[in-house]
Protein backbone atom coordinates (compact mmCIF):
# COMPACT_ATOMS: atom_id res chain seq x y z
CA UNK A 1 0.00 0.00 0.00
CA UNK A 2 1.30 3.45 -0.89
CA UNK A 3 1.11 5.94 1.94
CA UNK A 4 -0.10 9.46 1.25
CA UNK A 5 1.52 12.90 1.47
CA UNK A 6 1.19 14.43 4.92
CA UNK A 7 1.87 17.63 6.84
CA UNK A 8 4.65 17.72 9.43
CA UNK A 9 2.89 17.54 12.81
CA UNK A 10 2.58 20.57 15.08
CA UNK A 11 0.22 18.79 17.49
CA UNK A 12 -0.94 15.27 18.34
CA UNK A 13 -4.14 13.57 19.38
CA UNK A 14 -3.71 10.04 20.73
CA UNK A 15 -6.08 7.19 21.29
CA UNK A 16 -5.46 5.53 24.67
CA UNK A 17 -6.10 1.77 24.79
CA UNK A 18 -3.53 -0.21 22.82
CA UNK A 19 -2.07 2.97 21.36
CA UNK A 20 -0.31 4.44 24.41
CA UNK A 21 -0.96 1.60 26.88
CA UNK A 22 -1.49 -2.14 26.48
CA UNK A 23 -4.94 -3.07 27.79
CA UNK A 24 -6.37 -5.87 25.64
CA UNK A 25 -6.45 -8.28 28.60
CA UNK A 26 -8.66 -5.81 30.48
CA UNK A 27 -11.00 -5.33 27.52
CA UNK A 28 -11.14 -9.08 26.90
CA UNK A 29 -12.21 -9.78 30.48
CA UNK A 30 -14.81 -7.00 30.68
CA UNK A 31 -16.38 -7.78 27.31
CA UNK A 32 -16.56 -11.53 27.85
CA UNK A 33 -18.12 -11.04 31.29
CA UNK A 34 -20.86 -8.97 29.66
CA UNK A 35 -21.27 -11.24 26.63
CA UNK A 36 -21.59 -14.33 28.81
CA UNK A 37 -24.23 -12.73 31.02
CA UNK A 38 -26.40 -11.29 28.25
CA UNK A 39 -25.74 -13.54 25.24
CA UNK A 40 -24.53 -16.75 26.84
CA UNK A 41 -21.28 -16.74 24.86
CA UNK A 42 -17.68 -15.58 24.98
CA UNK A 43 -15.51 -14.36 22.12
CA UNK A 44 -11.93 -14.92 21.07
CA UNK A 45 -9.42 -12.12 21.48
CA UNK A 46 -9.35 -11.70 17.70
CA UNK A 47 -13.11 -11.16 17.49
CA UNK A 48 -13.07 -8.73 20.39
CA UNK A 49 -10.31 -6.72 18.72
CA UNK A 50 -12.38 -6.55 15.54
CA UNK A 51 -15.61 -5.59 17.30
CA UNK A 52 -14.81 -3.08 20.03
CA UNK A 53 -13.35 0.03 18.41
CA UNK A 54 -16.62 1.96 18.90
CA UNK A 55 -17.60 3.13 22.37
CA UNK A 56 -19.79 0.78 24.36
CA UNK A 57 -22.69 3.23 24.28
CA UNK A 58 -22.54 3.26 20.46
CA UNK A 59 -21.73 -0.44 20.00
CA UNK A 60 -24.01 -2.14 22.53
CA UNK A 61 -27.34 -1.52 20.74
CA UNK A 62 -25.90 -3.55 17.84
CA UNK A 63 -24.63 -6.32 20.12
CA UNK A 64 -27.41 -6.58 22.68
CA UNK A 65 -30.51 -5.05 21.09
CA UNK A 66 -33.20 -4.15 23.63
CA UNK A 67 -30.90 -5.36 26.43
CA UNK A 68 -28.23 -2.80 25.54
CA UNK A 69 -28.92 -0.44 28.46
CA UNK A 70 -28.75 -3.28 30.99
CA UNK A 71 -25.61 -4.68 29.33
CA UNK A 72 -23.93 -1.27 29.38
CA UNK A 73 -24.78 -0.82 33.05
CA UNK A 74 -23.37 -4.28 33.82
CA UNK A 75 -20.15 -3.59 31.88
CA UNK A 76 -19.60 -0.30 33.69
CA UNK A 77 -20.36 -1.84 37.10
CA UNK A 78 -18.02 -4.79 36.49
CA UNK A 79 -15.27 -2.56 35.10
CA UNK A 80 -15.57 -0.19 38.05
CA UNK A 81 -15.46 -3.03 40.59
CA UNK A 82 -12.31 -4.49 39.03
CA UNK A 83 -10.62 -1.28 37.92
CA UNK A 84 -7.94 -1.22 40.62
CA UNK A 85 -6.62 -4.57 39.40
CA UNK A 86 -6.85 -3.51 35.76
CA UNK A 87 -4.96 -0.28 36.39
CA UNK A 88 -2.08 -2.14 38.00
CA UNK A 89 -1.82 -4.36 34.91
CA UNK A 90 -1.44 -1.48 32.44
CA UNK A 91 1.87 -1.31 30.57
CA UNK A 92 3.43 1.30 28.30
CA UNK A 93 3.23 0.49 24.63
CA UNK A 94 6.76 0.27 23.13
CA UNK A 95 8.18 3.74 22.66
CA UNK A 96 5.23 5.55 24.26
CA UNK A 97 7.04 7.29 27.11
CA UNK A 98 10.02 8.30 24.97
CA UNK A 99 7.65 9.77 22.38
CA UNK A 100 5.70 11.77 24.95
CA UNK A 101 8.93 13.09 26.49
CA UNK A 102 10.18 14.13 23.05
CA UNK A 103 6.95 15.95 22.20
CA UNK A 104 6.90 17.77 25.53
CA UNK A 105 10.56 18.77 25.20
CA UNK A 106 9.81 20.21 21.76
CA UNK A 107 6.65 22.03 22.89
CA UNK A 108 4.36 19.97 20.67
CA UNK A 109 0.94 19.82 22.37
CA UNK A 110 -0.87 16.51 22.80
CA UNK A 111 -4.36 15.41 23.80
CA UNK A 112 -6.08 12.07 24.36
CA UNK A 113 -9.44 11.01 22.95
CA UNK A 114 -10.71 7.61 24.01
CA UNK A 115 -13.99 5.73 23.77
CA UNK A 116 -13.30 4.40 27.27
CA UNK A 117 -15.52 5.77 30.04
CA UNK A 118 -14.08 9.17 30.94
CA UNK A 119 -13.77 8.55 34.69
CA UNK A 120 -11.77 5.34 34.26
CA UNK A 121 -9.66 6.90 31.51
CA UNK A 122 -8.52 9.80 33.67
CA UNK A 123 -7.76 7.48 36.59
CA UNK A 124 -5.52 5.44 34.28
CA UNK A 125 -3.70 8.47 32.84
CA UNK A 126 -3.04 9.75 36.36
CA UNK A 127 -1.90 6.29 37.50
CA UNK A 128 0.67 6.22 34.71
CA UNK A 129 1.93 9.66 35.80
CA UNK A 130 1.19 11.19 32.42
CA UNK A 131 -1.16 14.10 33.15
CA UNK A 132 1.52 16.70 32.43
CA UNK A 133 1.97 15.45 28.86
CA UNK A 134 -1.54 16.37 27.73
CA UNK A 135 -3.57 19.53 27.23
CA UNK A 136 -6.78 17.51 27.57
CA UNK A 137 -7.94 13.95 28.28
CA UNK A 138 -11.41 13.20 26.90
CA UNK A 139 -13.36 9.95 27.19
CA UNK A 140 -16.78 8.53 26.53
CA UNK A 141 -19.56 10.41 28.37
CA UNK A 142 -17.61 13.70 28.28
CA UNK A 143 -19.55 14.73 25.17
CA UNK A 144 -22.81 13.81 23.42
CA UNK A 145 -20.86 11.84 20.78
CA UNK A 146 -17.85 9.50 20.75
CA UNK A 147 -15.34 8.60 18.03
CA UNK A 148 -15.66 8.46 15.05
CA UNK A 149 -17.89 11.54 15.41
CA UNK A 150 -15.60 14.58 15.02
CA UNK A 151 -16.91 16.40 18.10
CA UNK A 152 -14.34 15.06 20.62
CA UNK A 153 -11.49 15.72 18.19
CA UNK A 154 -12.68 19.27 17.62
CA UNK A 155 -12.54 19.88 21.38
CA UNK A 156 -9.02 18.40 21.51
CA UNK A 157 -7.93 20.62 18.61
CA UNK A 158 -9.18 23.62 20.58
CA UNK A 159 -7.23 22.47 23.65
CA UNK A 160 -4.03 22.02 21.62
CA UNK A 161 -4.51 25.39 19.87
CA UNK A 162 -3.12 24.01 16.61
CA UNK A 163 -5.15 23.68 13.41
CA UNK A 164 -6.45 20.25 12.45
CA UNK A 165 -4.46 19.98 9.21
CA UNK A 166 -1.21 19.98 11.20
CA UNK A 167 -2.48 17.56 13.86
CA UNK A 168 -1.54 13.88 13.73
CA UNK A 169 -4.31 11.71 15.16
CA UNK A 170 -2.64 8.45 16.23
CA UNK A 171 -4.63 5.28 16.87
CA UNK A 172 -4.96 1.57 16.25
CA UNK A 173 -8.56 1.21 15.00
CA UNK A 174 -10.83 2.50 12.21
CA UNK A 175 -12.74 4.64 14.73
CA UNK A 176 -9.54 6.64 15.29
CA UNK A 177 -8.74 7.14 11.62
CA UNK A 178 -12.33 7.95 10.72
CA UNK A 179 -12.49 10.48 13.56
CA UNK A 180 -9.27 12.01 12.24
CA UNK A 181 -10.69 12.38 8.75
CA UNK A 182 -14.03 13.66 10.01
CA UNK A 183 -12.28 16.41 11.98
CA UNK A 184 -9.68 17.31 9.34
CA UNK A 185 -6.71 15.78 11.20
CA UNK A 186 -4.07 13.51 9.68
CA UNK A 187 -4.96 9.83 10.35
CA UNK A 188 -1.94 7.88 11.63
CA UNK A 189 -2.03 4.12 12.24
CA UNK A 190 0.16 2.33 14.76
CA UNK A 191 0.45 -1.32 15.72
CA UNK A 192 -0.11 -4.78 14.28
CA UNK A 193 -2.98 -3.87 11.99
CA UNK A 194 -5.31 -6.29 10.25
CA UNK A 195 -8.32 -4.09 9.49
CA UNK A 196 -7.17 -1.40 7.05
CA UNK A 197 -10.35 -0.88 5.03
CA UNK A 198 -9.22 2.67 4.26
CA UNK A 199 -5.60 3.74 4.23
CA UNK A 200 -4.30 6.05 6.97
CA UNK A 201 -1.84 8.74 5.94
CA UNK A 202 1.03 6.89 7.63
CA UNK A 203 1.43 3.46 9.22
CA UNK A 204 3.98 2.69 11.96
CA UNK A 205 4.74 -0.66 13.54
CA UNK A 206 4.97 1.00 16.96
CA UNK A 207 5.49 4.38 18.62
CA UNK A 208 9.26 3.97 18.56
CA UNK A 209 9.08 3.92 14.77
CA UNK A 210 6.90 7.04 14.86
CA UNK A 211 9.45 8.81 17.06
CA UNK A 212 12.29 7.81 14.74
CA UNK A 213 10.31 9.29 11.84
CA UNK A 214 9.84 12.59 13.67
CA UNK A 215 13.53 12.83 14.51
CA UNK A 216 14.49 12.16 10.90
CA UNK A 217 12.17 14.85 9.50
Amino acid sequence: MTQQAIHIPKAFIFDWDNTLVSSWDMIFDIMNHTLKKFRGETWSMEKIKESTHLSAQDNFPKLFGDKSDAALAELRCYAEANHANYVDSLKFMPGALDLLKYLKKNNIPCAIISNKHAKRLRIEVEHMGWNDYFTAVYGSTDFPHDKPNPYPAERAIEANKIEAAHTWFVGDTPADWDCARNSGCQPIAVGDLTHLDTLPKKIFTDLKALLDDLKAA
